[in-house]
Order: structure tokens, then C-alpha cells, then sequence
């Protein structure tokens, strides 16, 4: 059963088209434009015709693990006893093995350049739009406030060369404390 996706978001929805000019941002092209405008998930093979065998191996066994419970467990302990020792080699080792795995299926890169290149493939290879999420790190002084200040305005003006319905943005209060 081939399930639509809407070509435009629901009024409902509190949407913004960024439409300012970016001096970081490059303009898009235009995506292919495929003969209908819903996507049929039900088509496997030309859905994931671009991605090669390799990565989509690579994706069901992370998920497969990721599916084990206990062994998701052990992961996590593994990690963070890692993480919390003293010897660089091992922690070195538990980073390594994260980014390979998790890190690596579930996000678009390591940074700004990273995410805004992997953004740009998808639109441009399969005409897929993406959201585009900047997590911000706890900030303990004026200098880490400037640095997550600086890093969401490079995401907004990446995010201004996309198509007008991809980007869509959510603020949290708690995320800003007074000190």
C-alpha cells in the first residue's frame, strides 16, 4: 500500500519560509521532479536504488541491534564506563565504535559542513527535503553561549537555501538559563 506524503505542509502546522539571503548558504537546484508527487513507500527497490547495497547492510544490522534490548544496555554501560576512565585508548575506542554505528546512521555529520552536505545530496539526488535539527550543548559560560549562539545562525542560513517547506523550528525555554 504506497502511503502520500503532501507536497505542502497543513495550514495547521506553524511553518516559516527563511527567505533571507546567506552569504554561507549555496541556492539549491530545483529536484527532480518525479511524475507523481507522493512517494510510494510500498516500491523498495526504486525507493532505495541510489543507496548503495553496502550502506543499506550497514543500516539493518545497526537497527537489528538497536532492536536488543539488553544488548542496547550493555552498549550504553560499555560506553559510558569508557567515556569515564582515565585511559585514552579505550575511550578513543568506545568514540570510534559510537560514531561508527549510531552516530553514523542516526546523524548527518560530525558538523555544519557535514550535515549541509548530506542535506544537499538527498535533495539533490532523490529530491528528498530533511529537517535540519542544531542541538545545542550545555552552555556554563558567556564564551560556550556564543559558540551555540554562533553555530544555530550558521544552521539558520544553511537552512535559508533550502527548499521553503523543509525547514521547521522548535525553541525550548528551559534551554536558556540565566546566570
Amino acid at each position: 500500500m504506497a502511503t502520500k506524503i503532501p507536497a505542502r505542509n497543513p495550514p495547521s502546522l506553524l511553518a516559516r519560509s527563511l527567505s533571507f539571503a546567506s552569504s554561507l548558504a549555496e541556492k539549491l537546484p530545483e529536484a527532480p521532479s518525479p511524475a507523481n508527487s507522493a512517494i510510494d513507500v510500498s516500491d523498495t527497490k526504486r525507493l532505495f536504488a541510489s543507496v548503495p547495497t553496502a550502506s543499506l547492510l550497514h543500516s539493518l544490522a545497526n537497527l537489528s541491534a538497536m532492536a536488543a534490548g539488553p544488548l542496547v544496555d550493555v552498549g550504553v554501560a560499555a560506553l559510558r564506563a569508557a567515556l569515564a576512565s582515565e585511559g585514552q585508548i579505550l575511550r578513543a575506542a568506545a568514540i570510534g565504535v559510537a560514531r561508527a554505528t549510531v552516530h553514523r546512521h542516526f546523524c548527518a555529520g560530525e558538523g555544519f559542513e557535514d550535515a549541509g552536505h548530506a542535506v544537499a545530496g538527498m535533495w539533490e539526488e532523490q529530491g528528498l527535503r530533511s529537517i535540519l535539527d542544531y542541538g545545542m550543548e550545555d552552555a556554563e559560560d558567556r564564551a560556550a553561549c556564543d559558540r551555540n549562539l554562533a553555530g544555530f545562525l550558521r544552521t539558520v542560513e544553511m537552512a535559508s537555501s533550502l527548499p521553503p517547506s523543509s525547514v521547521s523550528s522548535l525553541f525550548h525555554e528551559k534551554g536558556i538559563r540565566n546566570r
